[in-house]
């Protein structure tokens, strides 16, 4: 039932997963990102979405990239039963090492939808640099948790 689900959302959005990642430029500086879709089954983060961040993270973990994580997710693929709340921890082990250990700058940015576990996995420590940004469903832009210097 869950692969005819997950056909059925790449019919829809002609995406292959709920997270599409990769590395560019931004104003000239190499950056590594990673953008949810909610569109893809709710943003829901089975263990494809959990490799595929935990990939992009120790990518630029040896790259010495800054990282953008920009989610959207209604939270563990259920479908996928214990498989995806494991990614949440694999997510969090990755941005630990990046953060901690390495010191290396990201940001992340959680828009509507994101809720609790997920928030969690995306905004694991606050160690410097880091920096944060939710957006609600309002208008407003709410910043919280920056940590630069």
């Amino acid at each position: 039932m869950c692969i005819n689900r997950i056909d059925f959302y790449q019919r829809k959005t002609g995406l292959t997963e709920a997270i599409q990642t990769g590395t560019g430029q931004l104003n000239g500086i190499p950056i590594a990102i990673g953008v949810m879709d909610f569109q893809f089954m709710g943003g829901s983060m089975g263990s494809v979405v959990g490799e595929k961040i935990t990939r992009l993270i120790e990518y630029a973990t040896n790259n010495f990239l800054p990282l953008i994580l920009v989610c959207a997710s209604g939270g563990a693929r259920m479908q996928e039963g214990s498989l995806s709340l494991m990614q949440m921890a694999k997510i969090s082990s990755a941005l630990y090492d990046y953060q901690s250990n390495k010191k290396l700058f990201y940001v992340s940015i959680l828009t509507s939808p994101t809720t609790g576990g997920v928030t969690a996995s995306f905004e694991i420590t606050k160690e410097k640099p880091w920096f944060s940004i939710t957006i609600s469903n309002c208008t407003e832009v709410k910043t919280e948790n920056i940590r630069l210097s």
